[in-house]
């Protein structure tokens, strides 16, 4: 049994790490409603939403190149973090005091075919989600059906 979950492990991050190497531009859309996606605004908290559905380049990690992190299209160095466990666009300090930025912007990305969930890297078992307002935070034991999400590549 342990074999085989220590397989399962290294598949996952072997898949999350190649993903994230690749740099692609996606729309990050909720699964269980397709039309809606993330919309983020400098400094505001993000928000998911059909009206405007931002882009990013989903990178390896800031803290971690096994994780990945969500930069803004057009906004070099800004990225979605979580702060107060929720999501917010943000840039990135110049100057990196304690690496609490950084891990905040990194995120376990767990596939599951052609869906994914982010857990934060820094709060184990919490992941992104949509509360009812449409605002993104992360929870624990979230609503799969508000914590699933397709990445819409260009």
């Amino acid at each position: 049994m342990k074999s085989i979950l220590a397989g399962w492990l290294l598949g996952l991050s072997l898949c999350t790490s190649l993903f994230a190497e690749s740099n692609d531009t996606v729309e990050i859309r909720l699964a269980a409603q397709p039309d809606a996606g993330f919309s983020a605004q400098r400094g505001k908290a993000v928000e998911c939403s059909p009206k405007h559905v931002s882009k990013y380049h989903l990178m390896p990690g800031i803290a971690d190149s096994k994780l990945v992190s969500l930069e803004e299209v057009g906004a070099t160095g800004f990225y979605l973090r979580h702060q107060k466990f929720i999501l917010f666009l943000y840039p990135r300090p110049k100057k990196v005091e304690n690496g609490l930025y950084d891990a905040d912007a990194s995120f376990r990305m767990v596939q599951d075919g052609d869906k994914v969930r982010f857990e934060a890297s820094n709060y184990h078992g919490m992941f992104m989600t949509v509360r009812n307002d449409g605002v993104v935070i992360v929870a624990r034991d979230p609503d799969p059906a508000r914590s699933t999400f397709v990445l819409k590549k260009d």
